[in-house]
C-alpha cells in the first residue's frame, strides 16, 4: 500500500507501540489478529492521505522562466509525471 518497505516498517513500528500502551484493552479485543491488520490498513490510509499532495503543473509553470530554460523544465517535469502513472 504504501510503496516503501522503510514507510511500512516505520508504520508497523509505530503501531507495535501504541498496542503496547493500549495493552491493558486489548484482552476485550475478540479476533486480535483482525483488529492489527485493520489498525495496518487505517494507518497506511492516514499516512497516505497526511502525504503532500504533488505542486500541480500550472504552479511549475509559474515558478519557471517564460524563456527556453523553463519550458524545458516543465517539460522534463510533464514527462517525468506520465511516466509516473501506472498503466
Amino acid at each position: 500500500m504504501l510503496d516503501s518497505k522503510a514507510d511500512a516498517k516505520d508504520l508497523v513500528q509505530d503501531l507495535m507501540i501504541e498496542l503496547w500502551q493500549q495493552r491493558h484493552r486489548l484482552s476485550k479485543v475478540a479476533n486480535l489478529e483482525g483488529y492489527c491488520v485493520r489498525m495496518v490498513q487505517f494507518k497506511s490510509i492516514d499516512l497516505l492521505k497526511s502525504r503532500p499532495a504533488l505542486q500541480g503543473l500550472s504552479e511549475i509553470a509559474d515558478d519557471s522562466d517564460s524563456d527556453t530554460e523553463g519550458r524545458e523544465y516543465l517539460f522534463e517535469e510533464l514527462q517525468r509525471r506520465i511516466s509516473d502513472l501506472p498503466e
